[in-house]
């Protein structure tokens, strides 16, 4: 019954980290500083916040409902398990499904940074011509 309210209020919260999201790709991939990635997330994000600001939403209601659901399954069975053994597996369970899904939120963060680079600043262009010609670096 809760769970709409918490997915709103997430959603509300989070608002202004939508244009910090690319910050973890800038450092990776252009290899800057921290404080120039976060501006250079917000230049980013900002051309385009309504792209962005789908992705996350349905990114964190994504993980939000794999979580919830896939966190039904040590409760299903570990019902066959006593005491102990049942929280060790519950919480074992809980950090696995949770690494998983934040590798994946993590990918498509990275594939939003390629295509707001390749739509708004024309990379696959550059790296095509770094290709052809690698004596001309920009």
């Amino acid at each position: 019954l809760t769970a709409p309210v918490r997915a709103v209020g997430s959603l509300l919260l989070g608002l202004p980290l939508v244009f910090l999201m690319l910050t973890g790709p800038v450092i990776g991939m252009e290899r800057a500083g921290p404080a120039s990635a976060l501006q250079r997330s917000w230049n980013l994000v900002s051309r385009r916040f309504s792209a962005a600001l789908g992705f996350y939403a349905a990114s964190a209601l994504l993980f939000f409902v794999l979580t919830a659901t896939l966190n039904l399954v040590p409760l299903v069975f570990g019902q066959l398990f006593l005491g102990d053994v049942r929280w060790v597996l519950m919480v074992a369970w809980n950090i696995a499904v949770t690494v998983v899904l934040t590798a994946f939120v993590a990918g498509g963060t990275c594939r939003l940074y390629l295509d707001f680079r390749i739509r708004q600043e024309g990379l696959d262009l550059e790296l095509l011509l770094v290709d052809l010609w690698p004596e001309v670096r920009s």
